[in-house]
């Protein structure tokens, strides 16, 4: 007869821990997978929700006069850093829509004041109410970069730049601008004499901006709106800024008919950006603008 023999204790204990821990583990394992799907519920929504950025375009936003558009300033890059192009506002809009809109928003005034002090000069004794020509050191777009703002309009609107070596990647030395103002292009050198065939324009004129408002602003603010790179200046062709002079929209517009729908576009949104009204025949002559050169 055979006899049949219990297993040991030693044998049934082990296999009753293995039970246990194989248990333990679908437990612990069920659980992860439960967080995994929580986490990527998560994931989901905050991918949903995007990021939360604030609106700060005079085309869609009312600005108001009291707040000073500036960046803080930075240490000087090496080499300088080169401005990016200015380019037509990216909107489902058209052109018509979006400059009658601006001008929906700006102040207008019935003509254009002639406040006293306005003195461009800088030699000594002069007013020198809108700072040094092309002053880096103000709180405008691409200030304190270590390159003047003549430069820096010149490298952002030229093509085929050749800058000057050892000059912190800064002086052009030459380039091609198609010319806004005129629709033509232009071969720049710069030398003495040679460099006035490109000059850099101020959207607004100083002395308009001057009679406007800016007569009443601290110093700083008027050196910042002078250099302000972003929406003030353009390099355009010599003859034509000069003809320009110190004109606003009812008494000048750019000879290529082109170019007039974007030019009275920057006009106001750099007005509403710095807090400067218009004059009724401004206004009215870039309702004219919006209405005969403008794409509907």
């Amino acid at each position: 007869m055979r006899v049949i023999r219990s297993a040991p204790h030693g044998i049934a204990f082990r296999a009753a821990s293995i039970v246990a821990l194989i248990l333990l583990s679908g437990h612990t394992l069920a659980a992860g997978l439960d967080a995994a799907e929580d986490d990527a519920t998560t994931l989901q929504a905050a991918q949903a929700t995007g990021p939360t950025e604030s609106a700060g375009d005079p085309e869609t936003t009312q600005p108001t006069t009291s707040v000073v558009p500036s960046e803080s300033p930075t240490t000087s890059p090496t080499p300088a850093a080169t401005p990016s192009p200015i380019t037509p506002s990216t909107t489902p809009r058209s052109e018509r829509d979006r400059l009658l809109q601006l001008l929906k928003k700006v102040k207008v005034v019935a003509s254009r004041p002639n406040p006293p002090g306005y003195d461009r000069s800088c030699s000594p004794g002069d007013g020198c109410v809108f700072g040094t020509e092309w002053n880096d050191a103000t709180d405008a777009t691409m200030g304190h970069n270590g390159c003047d703002t003549r430069n820096d309009v010149l490298r952002r609107d030229l093509t085929e730049v050749v800058i000057d070596p050892g000059t912190n990647d800064c002086v052009v030395r030459r380039g091609t601008l198609h010319d806004p103002y005129t629709g033509r292009s232009i071969a720049f050198e710069r030398g003495w004499g040679s460099s006035l065939a490109v000059q850099i324009d101020h959207l607004i004129p100083l002395a308009a901006a001057w009679d406007l408002g800016a007569a009443s602003w601290p110093r700083e603010r008027r050196e910042a709106f002078a250099n302000d790179v972003k929406d003030e200046l353009l390099a355009v062709d010599g003859d034509a800024n000069q003809d320009k002079r110190d004109s606003t929209p009812g008494d000048w517009l750019p000879p290529n008919r082109a170019f007039r729908c974007e030019y009275g576009i920057r006009y106001v949104r750099t007005s509403l950006r710095w807090g400067l009204p218009i004059t009724s025949a401004d206004h009215g002559a870039l309702g004219r603008v919006a209405e005969k050169h403008c794409t509907r």
